[in-house]
């Protein structure tokens, strides 16, 4: 496949499990620039991310705390912003979540909803 980690793959794994239709690694034009998510719903505007730790960790001394610039957890928050302000919903997994295959789907279904609440 074309999915990026692991934890990707494992998500693709689940979501077909559960008949859920996706396409890995699209970018998603923005105001801020095309931005890549790691899933798209097939047939709604949900993104589906993976969250593994490793993606937040930022190099030792390399900023004071509270500067947000090029650190990954604000530079994440960023991207998922402009995401979200071109009307696409978000639902991000981690590892642990991955073991509940239902809390998954109702998560989907509720980003489903709140797409179709806006459309109307």
């Amino acid at each position: 496949g074309r999915h990026e980690s692991p934890g990707e793959t494992r998500l693709a794994a689940v979501l077909r499990d559960l008949g859920v239709r996706t396409t890995p690694q699209v970018w998603i034009p923005t105001r801020q620039g095309a931005k890549r998510v790691d899933a798209l719903l097939d047939e709604h505007p949900v993104v589906l991310e993976f969250d593994g730790a490793v993606k937040y960790r930022s190099p030792a001394g390399s900023r004071r705390p509270d500067d947000p610039a090029g650190n990954p957890l604000f530079e994440e928050k960023e991207r998922e912003d402009a995401i979200r302000d071109e009307h696409f919903e978000v639902v991000r997994v981690v590892w642990r979540q991955l073991g509940d295959p239902g809390g998954i789907h109702r998560r989907i279904l509720d980003a489903i909803a709140r797409c179709t609440r806006r459309a109307a």
